[in-house]
């Protein structure tokens, strides 16, 4: 079996951004804000509407061994969304081997209250898929998180 190539590869993402895209709740005043600002003026200025669109897919690709700084950066960017619906993270359990589980303290310095996060842990890649798009589809979380380390459509 030949490994496939770097554009198959681009392709696979686009394909699955795509979906995760098209499964976005639309539901009426579910989002109330159309952006979420960093609070950082050398980040936001940059930004379209000075901030992250609400109610987009965004990602978030870390170098090698990055993992921990990226997972970081997403859980301090979750903590500045509103308080009113709790938020959804999805991670193999493979993706977990090297560096543990996220903790509830070192959630808390950065600004993420444990008690909102709901984390699922799968056993594979398409898992994580699944559950991020059952999230997505059910429209209940203010934001789902998850980390995949390759795309397959397989």
């Amino acid at each position: 079996m030949t490994p496939p190539t770097a554009l198959t590869v681009i392709r696979n993402r686009a394909a699955i951004a795509e979906e995760l895209r098209r499964l976005l709740p639309r539901m009426e005043g579910f989002r109330t804000a159309k952006t979420l600002s960093f609070g950082l003026s050398a980040i936001d200025r940059y930004l379209p509407l000075g901030g992250l669109a609400c109610g987009a897919l965004h990602e978030v690709v870390p170098d090698d061994r990055a993992t921990p700084s990226a997972l970081g950066f997403i859980a301090a960017l979750l903590a500045r969304l509103p308080r009113t619906h709790p938020l959804l993270f999805v991670i193999p359990a493979y993706g977990l081997r090297h560096y543990g589980r996220p903790h509830g303290h070192g959630l808390s310095a950065l600004g993420l209250d444990p008690r909102r996060l709901i984390m699922v842990e799968t056993a594979h890649r398409r898992d994580t898929l699944w559950a991020m798009e059952e999230a997505l589809r059910s429209g209940a979380p203010a934001a789902v998180a998850g980390a995949i380390d390759k795309l397959d459509l397989k």
